[in-house]
């Protein structure tokens, strides 16, 4: 009889290990899947970003090749949406739109996201500079706005 209850007790405390077991080793799994998906989330994020100021910098470079070719001749009354290089400028600002409506689908944080859009806004409003100072310290704004946006989005070191 008491190796009846030796084995009883031995099966019973198997059993409990097992289930034991088995629940953590769920509870890690879930942990870790948890973890994977806020690191994918992450690296979305920061790899949205990295497009955006590309296509923002890219955008900011043609408004300001269209604003100085709309202005190379003083005479001249030149549309800055009729300079050479507009249907470059058109294709830029949809690239810097699209770029903006990823990190709006990826970043919950509103800073982040109506920095973006202002800047986007911002870059946009560059053809309306009076002269080459004007919108040398509109396009450098930009750029350090830009920066001050990519370091919040990273986030704490």
């Amino acid at each position: 009889m008491t190796e009846f209850w030796l084995a009883l007790f031995g099966i019973a405390g198997t059993a409990t290990s097992a289930i034991a077991v088995n629940a953590q080793q769920n509870r890690a799994a879930r942990d870790r899947a948890k973890d994977d998906a806020q690191r994918r989330q992450g690296d979305l994020r920061r790899e949205a970003i990295a497009v955006f100021a590309e296509t923002l910098s890219d955008y900011r470079r043609a408004q300001l090749a269209a604003w100085f070719e709309a202005h190379a001749d003083v005479n001249s009354n030149m549309d800055h949406d009729e300079v050479p290089s507009a249907a470059e400028l058109r294709q830029l600002r949809a690239s810097a739109w699209g770029a903006l409506y990823r990190v709006r689908l990826l970043w919950d944080n509103s800073a982040v996201v109506e920095r973006a859009e202002s800047l986007v806004e911002q870059t946009s409003q560059l053809k309306k500079a009076e002269d080459k100072h004007g919108v040398a310290r509109r396009a450098d704004d930009i750029r350090a706005r830009l920066s001050d946006l990519v370091d919040i989005a990273r986030g704490p070191a």
